[in-house]
């Protein structure tokens, strides 16, 4: 049953009520906070977009499938491919391409226009997917009222990750889109939303490997129709690569995708992984931030009063992860089959801890789990509330460091972290996962 903002179990109508509103405005204070760092951090980067499209990944991503157009390789290309670059109106530095190589190979349309045009067309194919996924969260949220999913999607546009997401043109939503399609999938599914799923599951992990560590939890779930759909999709991934690029994903498997292996967490500024939180807090680090502004850089430095050991901390990062790894899946694997879905968003924010790398923009995956938690009432909705105001501090990262000294600044470098373990410390709270008997676990 769904339990209302305004009435606690512990806190029945008539007891308190002086205490209850004091308590129901703080929880709106800093859900309001939370939407005025996240409404104007989003202000500061709208240049961005105008005049000139400045999406930097997208334009990896551009940069890779006009290579393959001009029969270069999108990892290595040659001198000359930077001349092709600016023919196509492409006037910003951008980085080499990290992603599988099936992924410039299904953008080659997109090759054909210039830079320009195919930025706007990419935004605006990431925003009618957005709203898409709103009316999900919507659903989520038990928000039914068209007013209000109105507002959600302002909400949800202007959320810092899906920002920055926009800003950089990066394919997170995508993932997101495939996140809530499998959850969704987990309730009610059908033919034609398996295919729009197997889909969505060749377009995210060609483009980010972390998708693949979704697979496991729908094992534990025993959900083997979706861990199906999965497990296709990727075989038709591997198929595509060896019909069409077997020459270039033999290479890309063979030199590429090793040096990126190598290329594990250091505790860089912005990365939310576990690991990397822990190695800004015990390691000397020298960096440069753009501060508000991004063509605003200063360096900066610190070191910590007892550095430590890397590889001391690698230790006890893979240690805290296994043991909750290994809690998390033993509860999945016994738990009541119909709380699959929200478990399912449970397992995608353990993911996001784990991965030895994680950008800021890929907690657009937090999503699906405030949506539930919202929907829930009660505490859930102040798990909610909580979250996105993490989130929303985890986006001033590059002010933080500017104007705290250690160790507060690294402990306010990882409040993305907090912000998933907050939420999933909700939803297990919430969950109250029901354990099924073990052996017709085993044997259903």
């Amino acid at each position: 049953m769904k339990k209302s903002l305004s009435i606690h179990p512990e806190n029945p109508p008539g007891r308190f009520p002086g205490k209850w509103r004091k308590q129901l405005s703080g929880w709106l204070f800093i859900g309001v906070l939370g939407l005025a760092i996240h409404l104007g951090s989003a202000m500061l980067r709208l240049n961005t977009f105008w005049p000139y499209p400045k999406l930097v990944d997208f334009g990896s991503f551009y940069g890779g499938a006009l290579a393959l157009a001009h029969q270069h390789s999108p990892y290595a290309p040659s001198s000359d491919f930077s001349r092709i670059l600016v023919d196509a109106g492409l006037q910003i530095g951008i980085s080499s391409l990290n992603s599988f190589p099936v992924w410039p190979w299904m953008l080659r349309p997109a090759a054909l226009l210039p830079f320009p045009l195919a930025a706007w067309l990419w935004l605006l194919l990431n925003l009618l997917i957005l709203m898409w996924c709103t009316r999900e969260l919507a659903s989520l949220m038990r928000m039914t009222s068209f007013p209000s999913q109105i507002a959600l999607y302002l909400v949800v546009l202007f959320f810092g990750p899906v920002m920055l997401t926009l800003t950089l043109g990066q394919s997170s939503i995508l993932l997101l889109a495939l996140a809530l399609l499998i959850g969704r999938g987990l309730e009610r599914s059908s033919l034609l939303r398996e295919i729009i799923t197997g889909v969505f599951w060749v377009a995210g992990v060609s483009t980010k490997l972390f998708p693949l560590l979704w697979l496991p939890g729908l094992f534990l779930l025993r959900r083997w129709r979706a861990l199906i759909t999965g497990i296709t999709a990727i075989m038709a991934l591997i198929s595509l690569h060896a019909i069409f690029l077997p020459r270039l994903s033999q290479t890309y498997l063979l030199t590429y995708l090793p040096q990126r292996a190598t290329r594990l967490s250091s505790g860089s500024l912005d990365d939310q992984s576990l690991l990397a939180w822990l190695l800004r807090l015990t390691q000397p680090l020298t960096f440069q931030t753009p501060g508000l502004f991004a063509f605003q850089r200063q360096q900066l430095s610190w070191r910590p009063y007892m550095v430590v050991d890397p590889n001391v901390i690698w230790w006890i990062a893979f240690t805290l992860l296994g043991i909750a790894g290994g809690w998390l899946s033993w509860r999945l694997w016994l738990s009541d089959e119909e709380q699959a879905t929200p478990l399912f968003y449970l397992w995608a924010l353990f993911v996001l801890l784990i991965l030895p790398h994680t950008e800021r923009y890929n907690h657009v995956l937090l999503l699906p789990a405030m949506a539930w938690l919202w929907g829930q009432g009660g505490r859930g909705i102040h798990f909610a509330i909580l979250g996105y105001f993490l989130s929303g501090l985890a986006r001033l990262t590059h002010l933080w460091v500017l104007i705290l000294p250690w160790p507060l600044a690294p402990l306010a470098t990882g409040f993305g972290v907090s912000a998933v373990l907050t939420l999933m410390g909700g939803m297990i709270i919430l969950l109250n996962l029901r354990q099924r008997p073990i052996f017709s676990s085993v044997f259903p």
